[in-house]
């Protein structure tokens, strides 16, 4: 429908306001997102690291020696993740699931399982991983957004230590946020293909159908104008990116 408009409210998996997500760690350092993680895990109905996100993981764990965390399940082709690390997890009872297609990454393969597997259990999907490392790794990773479209019309947010990102497919979208956020940053990225039009209200600077696309504009260190609503309606998918505390 034309008129459909396409709610989202990010935050609140970090206020836990939602539930029965599921919570994928992809390989990346979890030290700056511990208190992430602890929030995420409690609201979580199905818990996966991805290959190498288990040594992560059980770093984690074994620095914070309260945590007897397990995940409900490890995947990929496990050329990443430590044999000491695979022994101790599948002796707490975790299932492995081998994703070995060389053709897709081991985050878009578990994408695959959870909706193959567990779509009546969650909700949502929020990933854990860092906008660091190699660009190409995590160009990949945003690709799963796209990926991830095709595969299921659940969210797929992807959440680092200060910020996150999520797709906007073409239509209109409603971002319900939280005054304290305010003087924090945002964008609009149009990866992979032109937006011919994008219109915006609740921005500091907002488009008038303006088109978005690299080598020209870039929506990028955008701010909220307090509201705490973003009003977006775009012609073309575009890439959501915004500051997190």
């Amino acid at each position: 429908m034309e008129n459909d408009v396409k709610c989202w409210a990010p935050l609140d998996y970090l206020t836990q306001a939602k539930k029965d997500i599921c919570l994928l760690i992809l390989n990346r350092p979890l030290d700056n997102s511990y208190e992430k993680l602890t929030k995420l895990w409690s609201i979580a109905s199905v818990r996966i690291c991805v290959d190498g996100g288990a040594n992560e993981f059980y770093k984690v764990c074994k620095e914070h020696q309260t945590l007897k965390w397990t995940p409900t399940y490890i995947t990929g082709d496990f050329d990443s993740i430590k044999p000491d690390v695979m022994e101790y997890y599948k002796n707490k009872g975790t299932a492995f699931v081998s994703t070995p297609d060389q053709d897709h990454t081991d985050f878009t393969k578990a994408i695959r399982h959870v909706i193959s597997h567990c779509d009546d259990q969650v909700s949502a999907v929020v990933v854990l991983a860092e906008f660091s490392g190699l660009l190409d790794q995590t160009m990949a990773n945003v690709n799963t957004l796209y990926e991830a479209a095709k595969i299921t019309q659940k969210d797929v947010i992807l959440l680092a230590s200060d910020c996150l990102a999520f797709l906007l497919q073409p239509g209109k979208h409603r971002i319900d946020l939280n005054d304290g956020y305010k003087e924090l940053k945002c964008g609009l990225l149009p990866i992979g293909v032109k937006c011919d039009k994008v219109k915006t209200d609740g921005l500091k600077w907002n488009l008038s159908n303006d088109p978005l696309q690299f080598g020209e504009l870039v929506s990028t260190s955008n701010a909220f104008d307090g509201s705490g609503v973003v009003n977006i309606e775009c012609s073309h998918p575009l890439v959501w990116t915004m500051e997190v505390q």
